[in-house]
């Protein structure tokens, strides 16, 4: 009769390569004298030295924490339904369903605290010997399960414990997943945790549970980390408004500019050195380095940092612009009218702002991956990697594609220390352009709530954005970037530190940044203004409105009274997007992020009624409203797309839905919004 560890290693080859390969690599060489056994054999216990992994035997440590737990789990709870990314559209939903709910009089009898179905994920953060795996698999009521530890040889250890093959069938009874995901720091797992996450979709994050399985750092600074970036995680992932400004800014800067397409290929090396640059308060420390060597890299500039390096004296070879709103058009007018933008060549998103390469001599143009214009009006194998979620990470993404390899970051600081300036003081945030634009030191500041240790030590706080930032360049680095550091700001995992005092370019040829340019230009083709714009296909996405209209609605329809739970709901969209993908991408790509969103704020407050009955009565409603506003949005687009299909000097943004805040900012609906559960009783 085969053992247990046997029976695990052939469960694995089969389920999961990735953890049969760890096994594989690792079990031959793993060391056993640390497993402390009981009078039975069974593994109990990890010694570490001179203490135990646990304080008392695991079965009876994990049966009690387990229990303590379950009396007072740790949950993801949100008070109001700001974190679904509301929109004009959104709100209109909002709007809908709060009457609804205010009609019923919705009281405590009715409504919970937090969800009774439809709960995301279980994460438990530590599987030790792996006693409370089972446990949790039958006490917890969510849809997937993610089990992470952080050292591997804990894992292997669980393979002599716990039976995952049976882990897995109890899961799949209650038609919930398993993930296993081992090895890493707390930030590299808390990232491949929260890829898990985006494969299987954030519409149902609140209601998730945080387990820490033992007293490790480790362990509980990834579930401290995953936590910050679930509250956030929908107000990353996009929405109508935004993504129809997206085509149409992408549209008018295809059909007006001359431009070289920045795009995923196979591009030359440059070891000649390059200067990314950001905006951050330690920029102030590297300014007089970056003169010094200016005549030996390339600069490239990120953003508001143009005006920054242009007052103090230093003219960058490059320029980053990644945002679509409007203030970059006028940021960079008052630049030109100050300094002038001669020579200076522009790489930015195809969906920057209109006017914006009309200031410039000569333009880059890249397309991000995911967005709705990359898919209308280039492919997604086009989209180059480590261009978001900040202009700086922009500016090191596009360095490493255009071929450099050896990339210096200044101002990059993710964060900023206790009581300092977010930025640096010659960074237009802090002057009267700054105000005009309506920037402010509150406004920059409280967005910083997380600690991450310094990039030369110490402490440094941080935003969801900016982590999000340092995560991504490291990320860029491991695939072959080869980044040094001369930030003072936070650590940026794989990235050497480096104080810009020490940095010598002496070996590389003075004044040659002209010459490398001209060998970048000459691998990426030239487009002429309109010459990459589809116009057959965006008459294609015109007609493929209306069908959409009617196959979402024969899809959704008969759901209506029929369900009482949103994941029901979600899965049959997920169903109808990959069935039609292919004929309504161009609606589905612009809608995506409301198309979810607004079935994430429809559960907010509908999977915490507690009777079948009247939840069963609210889905259907908002299934109504549903499929209305889905149909709303196909048909602003056809009209979008017949414009720009018809060759329209410049596609009319419709006007806001009117529900709506008339604003196409998902900040401002967030703060007019401003409810919480209490006002429904």
């Amino acid at each position: 009769m085969s053992t247990l560890r046997e029976r695990n290693i052939s469960f694995f080859k089969e389920e999961d390569q990735d953890i049969f390969d760890l096994i594989e690599r690792k079990l031959p060489n793993l060391g056993f004298e640390s497993l402390r056994t009981d009078e039975q054999g069974r593994p109990v216990n990890i010694c570490l030295g001179e203490i135990n992994l646990y304080g008392q035997d695991e079965p009876l440590y994990s049966k009690t924490q387990i229990g303590d737990f379950f009396e007072n789990p740790n949950r993801l709870a949100f008070a109001n339904p700001n974190h679904c990314n509301l929109s004009d559209i959104s709100f209109g939903l909002y709007r809908h369903i709060r009457k609804f709910a205010i009609g019923k009089k919705f009281d405590g009898k009715w409504i919970a605290n937090l969800q009774v179905v439809d709960n995301g994920y279980f994460i438990c953060s530590g599987i030790g010997l792996g006693y409370h795996i089972r446990d949790i698999i039958d006490q917890a009521d969510v849809r997937v399960f993610i089990f992470s530890e952080p050292i591997e040889e804990f894992f292997l250890f669980s393979l002599d414990v716990v039976d995952w093959e049976e882990v897995y069938k109890a899961a799949e009874a209650k038609d919930a997943k398993v993930v296993i995901v081992v090895s890493g720091s707390a930030t590299q797992l808390a990232h491949r945790i929260e890829r898990v996450i985006g494969h299987y979709g954030g519409t149902f994050l609140e209601g998730s549970y945080f387990y820490a399985h033992y007293g490790s750092w480790d362990a509980q600074q990834t579930l401290n980390i995953l936590r910050g970036r679930m509250e956030g995680y929908l107000i990353s992932s996009g929405f109508y408004e935004d993504e129809l400004l997206m085509i149409t800014n992408t549209y008018y800067n295809f059909k007006h500019s001359k431009f070289r397409f920045i795009r995923n290929q196979k591009v030359l090396q440059e070891d000649y050195p390059v200067f990314v640059i950001g905006s951050g308060p330690s920029l102030e420390h590297n300014l007089e380095d970056i003169k010094k060597w200016r005549d030996r890299a390339v600069i490239i500039s990120c953003g508001t940092t143009i005006r920054l390096l242009l007052k103090n004296g230093i003219r960058p070879d490059i320029h980053i612009e990644n945002e679509n709103g409007w203030k970059t058009e006028e940021i960079l007018r008052t630049v030109k009218e100050e300094y002038g933008l001669d020579d200076i060549v522009l790489a930015c998103s195809s969906t920057t702002y209109p006017g914006v390469q009309e200031l410039f001599d000569e333009v880059w143009i890249y397309v991000r991956p995911a967005l709705s214009s990359t898919s209308i009006f280039a492919t997604p194998s086009d989209a180059i990697t480590g261009v978001g979620p900040m202009v700086v990470n922009a500016g090191a993404g596009v360095a490493y594609n255009i071929g450099f390899r050896k990339i210096y970051l200044f101002g990059a600081d993710c964060g900023k220390a206790k009581n300092a300036a977010s930025h640096h003081k010659d960074a237009l945030y802090h002057d009267e352009l700054g105000k005009k634009l309506g920037f402010t030191k509150e406004s920059l500041d409280k967005v910083y709530v997380r600690k991450v240790e310094g990039n030369f030590g110490g402490e440094f706080l941080t935003s969801h954005f900016l982590d999000m930032s340092r995560i991504y360049l490291s990320d860029l680095n491991r695939g072959g970037a080869s980044m040094v550091n001369c930030s003072r700001g936070a650590k940026i995992d794989g990235v050497p530190a480096l104080s810009s005092t020490a940095i010598n370019l002496e070996q590389f040829t003075p004044n040659k940044q002209a010459q490398v340019l001209q060998k970048i230009r000459g691998q990426f083709k030239e487009f002429q203004p309109a010459e990459k714009i589809d116009f057959e296909a965006l008459e294609k996405w015109a007609q493929s409105c209306k069908k959409f209209k009617k196959d979402l609605s024969e899809k959704v329809t008969p759901l209506i009274g029929e369900v009482d739970n949103y994941w029901v709901v979600e899965q049959a969209l997920k169903e109808f997007w990959s069935d039609n993908f292919e004929e309504y991408k161009g609606v589905l790509m612009v809608i995506c992020g409301s198309y979810s969103n607004m079935i994430r704020l429809s559960s907010f407050l509908g999977s915490r009624i507690i009777d079948t009955d009247l939840r069963k009565d609210f889905i259907a409603d908002s299934l109504e409203k549903y499929i209305e506003l889905c149909h709303w949005m196909a048909d602003e687009l056809e009209g979008v797309y017949c414009e720009m299909a018809n060759g329209v000097d410049r596609a009319k943004l419709p006007e806001p839905y009117e529900g709506g805040f008339k604003k196409h900012v998902s900040e401002a609906a967030a703060e007019q919004v401003k409810i919480d559960l209490a006002e429904l009783g």
